[in-house]
């Protein structure tokens, strides 16, 4: 059976929606092209599906996001979400010269100049002449340093860009949402992951309920290639019930875990996880199965205190070794969630995967310095299933007056997120890390 790419995506998006299977969608699939395709907007009535709206390679919103990356020196299809976070330091002072002279959404279709890009035709480069000459030179990696002169002026472009972005997503989601009548909105392809973005469409008041799977993009993808088999051969798409797939890759048989790691005696398993965060620790965990998408969800996590500025700043540079604009996420119980930040129920189910970003409230400023980024944002993480290590770690945490955690991938930047007992190893020897912790078990790093 062959599943169209973008079909794969749309399919992908609700399969992990259990309250909605039933009800009438919109699926937006936005991404850099596949099968030759760049949108797809499908709407689901009563199980079946019609494409309303298709726009083809070039134009193309996700390759308008990845020329930027490319442009500021970052890997296409890899750092778009730099660009993300790059761009909550700046201002959108280029935003409406992008929208009247490179692309925007016009009454009903897609506007895209291709004067602005490359990626047609060039194979080493995916904006064109035109971009460099407006724009200004290629930056180097030292203009990436917060107190660099140039950083301002980057970071105002990645936001112009990234404000783009958004302003025609919305205009797009506006005219689906009044062509159909449908305001119960699911979003896939790459460009859904960008959790700014999504957080926008998430809040517009035209829409009523809002959705973007844990794993949106061409990995994901998988998952609703499998829902197609299904709904073919059996007349049932998937209904995802787990965000664990993957098993823990450790066979009792070996000896490689005791190679590695030494065992710690404790009397009170969490309350001595607990005081390591409390005493500034950092906690690497390889619990039971791997998680979907490329957000750590607490089984590959490095987790640690969200209290003190000085920890994220050295979890970002000194250990992982990435930019140190980088923003760090916070998890915390789903009970708490509006203490802390400002949240509505049409989506707040995507925070059980880090769906989209929230805006902070003053009370996690105050408390949780660094789980918060320069725009007071948060890519929140929520637990209620009691059965985690990490809803029993944060509840074990609450008894010490800590709600919240930074949480963050198992791995050094640039690096896959761990994959077995060698990689949790490696890594930690790299960013000099002690702890590993099970589901059961403390190791320290021999």
């Amino acid at each position: 059976l062959y599943s169209p790419h973008h079909l794969s995506h749309a399919l992908t998006s609700i399969s992990f929606d259990k309250k909605e299977i039933n009800s009438d969608k919109l699926i937006f699939v936005v991404d850099a092209v596949g099968d030759g395709e760049t949108i797809s907007i499908f709407e689901q009535r009563e199980g079946n599906f019609n494409k309303i709206y298709v726009e083809n390679f070039p134009n193309s919103i996700g390759l308008f996001y990845s020329a930027i990356t490319d442009y500021l020196g970052y890997s296409v299809n890899e750092g778009e979400f730099k660009v993300m976070g790059l761009a909550s330091y700046g201002e959108p002072v280029f935003k409406e010269f992008i929208l009247k002279n490179i692309i925007s959404w016009d009454v009903d279709k897609l506007f895209f100049n291709m004067k602005w890009f490359d990626f047609d035709k060039n194979p080493e480069r995916t904006y064109s002449k035109k971009f460099e000459h407006f724009f200004g030179k290629i930056p180097k990696k030292s203009d990436f340093y917060l107190n660099n002169n140039n950083f301002i002026k980057l970071t105002n472009i990645a936001c112009s860009f990234q404000c783009a972005l958004e302003e025609i997503l919305k205009k797009m989601v506006t005219w689906a949402i009044n062509k159909t009548g449908i305001d119960n909105i699911y979003f896939s392809g790459g460009v859904a992951l960008n959790s700014r973005a999504m957080q926008k469409v998430a809040e517009m008041k035209i829409v009523r309920r809002f959705t973007v799977p844990p794993s949106p993009a061409d990995a994901g993808s998988s998952i609703g290639a499998a829902s197609f088999g299904s709904y073919v051969l059996n007349k049932k798409f998937l209904n995802v019930n787990s965000l664990f797939f993957s098993n823990d890759f450790y066979n009792p048989n070996t000896n490689i875990r005791t190679e590695l790691f030494k065992k710690v005696k404790y009397n009170d398993f969490y309350e001595f996880i607990s005081r390591l965060i409390l005493n500034n620790e950092y906690v690497c965990t390889f619990v039971n199965g791997a998680e979907i998408g490329p957000r750590s969800l607490g089984h590959r996590s490095i987790l640690c205190s969200a209290k003190d500025k000085k920890i994220s700043n050295k979890l970002n540079t000194l250990i992982k070794g990435r930019e140190n604009f980088r923003p760090l996420a916070p998890v915390l119980m789903k009970d708490d969630l509006s203490k802390y930040f400002f949240t509505k129920r049409k989506y707040e189910h995507n925070l059980e995967w880090m769906g989209i970003t929230l805006k902070a409230k003053n009370e996690t400023l105050k408390k949780y310095p660094s789980c918060v980024h320069i725009d007071h944002t948060s890519r929140v993480q929520t637990i209620s299933d009691k059965g985690l290590f990490l809803y029993k770690l944060l509840e074990k945490m609450k008894t010490f007056n800590h709600d919240i955690l930074i949480n963050t991938s198992f791995n050094f930047a640039g690096d896959p997120i761990v994959f077995d007992y060698i990689d949790c190893y490696i890594a930690m020897k790299k960013m000099n890390l002690k702890y590993l912790v099970t589901e059961n078990e403390i190791f320290i790093r021999k």
